[in-house]
């Protein structure tokens, strides 16, 4: 029976759904549609679904598109002192890049990672795998799933604020993941007045706390929102950049008139103006695909030449930059 793999966000899996023929010949799919409204704060599931029987010939633009699961939340509570305020964590993001899965070249049947065993000589159900720290070569302390639960305990849930710095004092080379925070029903007020206080004084909050089996080192921000929460690499996890770079000196010319390509070239930020042109290629290209169409080759810009100066380079840019904002005022 063939398949179709339908790509979700980080935090949901992959469903994989089967499809079958209908009497004209076309594959009859039965797809889940999950509509992108907002979770309701103290619900854990609070996603409207619906499905409906389409067709490989009814398949559009907006039939390639990922079928996005609406994020699942993690239940946590921000301490400080003695106040106690439950929260849920939502993540801020999604993965909407295409995924594929690896076929065989000849048969196009999806290739399958068996979990073998070779002293017992044998593929291994889930319930007889455990899991193993390596100590040496062929060596390996084993813990099961108990004694790695045992090890949790209560406070591990909370979310413990350690102290308040300024905001400025966090390097971004620190900050990995972001969530939106979620007061549970009836500890609005605690989580109002934290909130508050914090953008009053302009604070952000430094706390642990545990994500699966790590610590984790977490960022409190305050927004007009709510309170904004960034997971933070410990220092012993960065690296250093890998090699230095000689800095040579420029000269006034040089600076200014690189100055003046940046000012040219400023605008505000609108991050609706951006987006991932590749993806929308590759989700086209399929789409040609499956309608049996040739794929349309992107026309690419010729390379620059690299005889030019840095000099010249920069006043080209400068005028190139300066004629496009007089043909955008000119459409005004």
């Amino acid at each position: 029976m063939p398949f179709l793999h339908c790509i979700t966000s980080q935090s949901a899996h992959r469903m994989i759904i089967p499809c079958r023929r209908d009497k004209s010949g076309h594959d009859e799919v039965k797809r889940s549609f999950i509509s992108q409204t907002k979770d309701v704060p103290g619900r854990s599931d609070s996603r409207a679904e619906k499905s409906r029987l389409i067709t490989s010939s009814e398949i559009s633009h907006t039939d390639c598109r990922e079928v996005i699961m609406m994020p699942s939340s993690q239940s946590k509570a921000i301490s400080f002192g003695l106040v106690h305020i439950p929260i849920r964590l939502y993540r801020t993001t999604r993965d909407t890049s295409i995924s594929f899965n690896q076929l065989c070249k000849e048969t196009h049947q999806r290739v399958r990672y068996r979990k073998f065993c070779p002293g017992c000589s044998r593929e291994l159900k889930a319930d007889e795998i455990v899991k193993g720290y390596q100590v040496e070569k062929d060596k390996y302390v084993v813990l099961s799933d108990d004694e790695l639960e045992a090890l949790k305990s209560d406070s591990d849930q909370q979310i413990h604020i350690l102290h308040f710095v300024s905001p400025d004092e966090i390097d971004e080379l620190y900050t990995e993941k972001y969530f939106y925070s979620v007061p549970e029903p009836h500890t609005e007020k605690a989580y109002e007045l934290l909130r508050k206080s914090m953008q009053k004084l302009n604070a952000a909050a430094v706390a642990k706390t545990v994500m699966g089996t790590k610590e984790t080192l977490l960022a409190l921000y305050p927004r007009e929102e709510d309170i904004l929460l960034c997971t933070l690499f410990f220092q012993d996890e960065l690296v250093q950049p890998p090699q230095t770079f000689a800095r040579p000196r420029l000269s006034k010319a040089e600076n200014e008139m690189a100055q003046q390509l940046i000012r040219s070239m400023t605008k505000p930020f609108a991050p609706e103006r951006y987006h991932d042109e590749y993806q929308a290629r590759l989700r086209d290209a399929i789409e040609q695909k499956i309608r049996g169409q040739q794929i349309t080759q992107v026309k690419r810009s010729s390379a620059h030449t690299s005889s030019l100066d840095l000099m010249e380079a920069l006043q080209r840019s400068v005028t190139a930059a300066q004629t496009s904002v007089k043909k955008r005022r000119v459409r005004h």
